[in-house]
């Protein structure tokens, strides 16, 4: 096991090589789910200046007077009505300005009003103050309303909107290309002979990286020089993924074409289960992420490394996969020097794992929503036990 490196040193040897992408201005529109390139600081303050909460009279508060003779009437999107004075009220309505010489608003419901003059209900107090939205009391011109690396969400975007902006500054997205390999492989929808298979994990890894632009290239067959001349033609690409032929057999042909080419390797096995042969490093500009061939490597490496990498080129500081806690509902044996992954089905706070856990198996891959972490030299695990797993197959 000694040439197997760690999975936590393995994804900082990957993190550590890794540069971040281009930044670019975009509209405000298109910004869902891009990730911001620096702070965002408000142009202006939110609200502009005092005004209403809510429907009803803005007065000037004053624990003698018991009515008020009505003046005015203030609405939103106009500027604010005449000032009043003591004993004097303004109709007021939701996201008005206060006129001038307010200081509290009485709702609607808590008023009564004949003709023009305005008493107020005894059995609700008037509170100096209430019913107001203060100037700045949301933001305030350049406060920073959105951190670097953030991923956009819709009520961001209103946020953004709010505070003055129709364009924002957003890392670019990356553009991957997918490569698989092995003269086995047939495109999905066509007739496979006995030795034969469709290619399932090219169109399984597309849709993992669906937010992402995509090349996605025929199979490969296993030659070297087919298989170098196709990572040459993606040299442009900041994330060149290939699938398969990353393991040491005769016929896997990935090191040595990266080899040829000049690749600088960061690491070529990690030490987990599956997908011990994950292999990672850089061409030029281009990062390089080697899957292996088996489905559920492919997907728990793709997990584990490809997402982490996008993540964080992509600008995003917490990039790893995310853990979540359960109870497991068996006994689970201890675990030697390789970190396992074990597919399993979470459920009401409860955890499964999957009776096959043969890593060629898309059955168990698909039925499973979850990835149990099992870290090397783990303990036995009993029933009832806590345990903590990744989440996965969540749209």
């Amino acid at each position: 096991m000694a040439d197997l490196l760690p999975l936590a040193d393995a994804q900082k040897a990957l993190i550590g090589a890794a540069h971040r992408l281009d930044t670019e201005i975009i509209d405000l529109d298109a910004a869902l789910g891009r990730i911001t390139a620096q702070n965002i600081l408000s142009l202006r303050n939110q609200p502009a200046a005092d005004m209403s909460a809510m429907d009803g009279y803005a007065i000037r508060y004053d624990t003698n007077i018991t009515s008020w003779d009505i003046t005015g009437e203030c609405k939103a999107g106009t500027p604010a009505c005449d000032a009043i004075q003591s004993a004097q009220a303004a109709r007021i309505f939701t996201g008005a300005l206060l006129p001038e010489g307010s200081d509290t608003v009485i709702i609607q419901e808590n008023s009564v009003r004949h003709n023009s003059v305005l008493t107020h209900r005894t059995d609700t107090p008037i509170i100096r103050g209430q019913n107001i939205r203060r100037k700045g009391s949301d933001f305030s011109k350049n406060d920073i309303i959105i951190e670097a690396g953030t991923l956009i969400n819709p009520a961001h975007i209103g946020y953004i909107a709010a505070a003055g902006y129709d364009k924002i500054c957003v890392y670019r997205i990356a553009k991957i290309a997918i490569i698989s390999t092995g003269d086995e492989l047939r495109a999905a929808g066509v007739d496979c002979d006995l030795y034969q298979i469709p290619a399932s994990n090219g169109p399984m890894i597309a849709a993992l990286l669906n937010d992402y632009d995509i090349i996605y290239n025929d199979i490969i067959n296993d030659n070297l020089q087919s298989i170098k001349t196709i990572i040459s033609n993606h040299h442009h690409c900041d994330v060149i993924v290939t699938i398969g032929g990353a393991s040491v057999g005769h016929h896997d042909l990935i090191l040595p074409a990266l080899e040829d080419l000049g690749a600088d390797i960061s690491f070529m096995k990690a030490a987990i289960k599956p997908g011990k042969p994950i292999m990672a490093g850089r061409l030029g500009r281009s990062h390089i992420i080697a899957l292996p061939g088996n489905p559920s490597s492919a997907y728990v490496t793709a997990l584990l490394f490809l997402l982490p990498l996008l993540r964080y080129i992509s600008g995003l500081d917490d990039y790893l996969p995310p853990v979540r806690k359960s109870i497991s509902t068996e006994a689970l044996a201890q675990i030697g020097a390789r970190a396992e992954f074990v597919r399993a089905i979470e459920s009401g706070g409860t955890i499964t794992a999957l009776a096959s856990q043969d890593s060629g198996k898309l059955s168990t891959l698909a039925a499973a929503n979850a990835l149990i972490i099992r870290n090397s030299e783990s303990e036995a695990v009993k029933a009832g036990d806590d345990i903590y797993y990744i989440p996965i197959n969540h749209l």
